[in-house]
C-alpha cells in the first residue's frame, strides 16, 4: 500500500485528484504535513527524513521542488535509506511530469513508488461526476452531467465547487436536472461563453446579457473574438458532417463532443449555410485584425458584430 512506502512520487497534471490523495494519505497514517519548496538532493531529503521533530509528530515532508528528480547521482545513498527508513517521517515529492529515462526515475518506478494522476476526460470524467454525486446522494441526469462540464469546463475543482452548492442550496431535491444547475452555477468566464455562444444565432438578449457579463470579469475581447472563431469552425466542421449525412451520434463522436452539446449545435449548423458560416467567420477575423492593428475599440467593435449577426 502506498502509505506504508517511505518516499513516494505523485506526478501528473490533475490536482484535483492528487491534493484528495494527499488528504487520504495523511488520514491513513495519521502524519501531519510540512512543504519542503528548497531545492534538494536526496542527500538533503534523506538528512530531512532521519532528523526528529519534537514537538510536532510524524511528518509527511511534501517536496514541490521537483528538481531533486535529476539527482541520479545518489541512488545508491537513497537505496540505502530504503532498507532502514525513518519511522517517524515520510517523503512526497510532487512533480507536474516526469521523465522515465532518469535514473532515479527508473529505480522509483521499479519499485513501485510512482503515482500518476492524469486528468479525466469525455465519458471518464461523466463518471465521476455521476459517482460523486451518488455518493452524495444525488441522481443526475446524462444531460445535466454534459451541460455542467460544458458550463464550467474540465476542472474537478471547479466541477466539485459547483457541485457542492447542490448540497447547501437543494439538500432535498435529490434528482438533478440543467434547471438546477442554470440557477446554482457561478457566473464565471465559461459559463458565460458558453451562453453567448449558444445564444449568438438565438437570442440576442441572452447573448449581450452574456457579453455584459465578460466585461464584467475583465475578459478581453481578443479572448472571446477566439472563442467565438474556434466555435464557428467546429459548425464548418459540421456542416461537412451533415453534407456527407452523418448521423448526429457520429458528429459527436468525431467532435468529441457529448452528444446533448452537440445536438444543440447541430441544430443550429443545420439553419446555416455554408455561406453563411463563412462569412461570419470573416467578419470575426476582420474584427480581430482591426482591433489588433488599433483600427477600433474592441468591446464596441464586437458588441455592434454580434448584434449584426441575424
Amino acid at each position: 500500500m502506498q502509505k506504508d512506502l517511505p518516499i513516494m512520487i505523485y506526478f501528473g497534471e490533475n490536482e484535483y485528484e492528487l491534493n484528495q490523495s494527499i488528504k487520504n494519505l495523511m488520514k491513513e497514517t495519521g502524519y501531519g504535513i510540512k512543504e519542503v519548496t528548497d531545492g534538494l538532493d536526496f542527500q538533503d531529503l534523506i538528512d530531512i527524513l532521519n532528523t526528529p521533530t519534537l514537538f510536532e509528530g510524524n511528518i509527511i515532508y511534501k517536496i514541490t521542488n521537483d528538481s531533486i528528480l535529476n539527482d541520479d547521482k545518489n541512488i545508491e545513498i537513497l537505496k540505502e535509506y530504503l532498507t532502514n527508513p525513518s519511522p517517524f517521517s515520510k517523503g512526497l515529492i510532487i512533480a507536474k511530469k516526469i521523465d522515465l529515462r532518469r535514473k532515479a526515475l527508473k529505480f522509483f518506478k521499479e519499485n513501485k513508488m510512482l503515482i500518476e494522476f492524469p486528468l479525466r476526460k469525455g465519458g471518464d470524467l461523466r463518471r465521476w461526476v455521476k459517482e460523486y454525486l451518488w455518493h452524495h446522494g444525488y441522481n443526475i441526469k446524462d444531460d445535466a452531467i454534459a451541460y455542467l462540464i460544458e458550463v464550467v469546463g474540465e476542472n474537478q475543482i471547479m466541477i466539485e465547487n459547483e457541485m457542492n452548492k447542490l448540497f447547501i442550496y437543494e439538500p432535498d431535491h435529490k434528482n438533478i436536472v440543467i434547471k438546477d444547475l442554470d440557477i446554482l452555477i457561478t457566473n464565471n468566464f465559461q459559463s458565460n461563453i458558453f451562453n453567448l455562444l449558444d445564444n449568438m444565432f438565438v437570442d440576442h438578449g441572452k447573448m449581450i446579457s452574456a457579453l455584459e457579463n465578460l466585461y464584467k470579469l475583465k475578459q478581453p475581447a481578443t479572448l472571446i473574438i477566439y472563442m467565438i472563431i474556434r466555435d464557428l469552425r467546429i459548425m464548418l466542421r459540421m456542416k461537412w458532417y451533415l453534407k456527407e449525412k452523418y448521423h448526429d451520434e457520429k458528429i459527436a463522436s468525431l467532435l468529441k463532443m457529448h452528444p446533448y452539446v452537440a445536438k444543440k449545435k447541430i441544430a443550429i449548423s443545420r439553419k446555416l449555410s455554408f455561406a453563411e458560416v463563412f462569412k461570419y467567420l470573416q467578419l470575426f477575423y476582420d474584427i480581430e485584425e482591426k482591433i489588433k492593428s488599433g483600427k477600433g475599440e474592441g468591446k464596441l467593435l464586437l458588441k455592434s458584430t454580434l448584434l449584426s449577426i441575424k
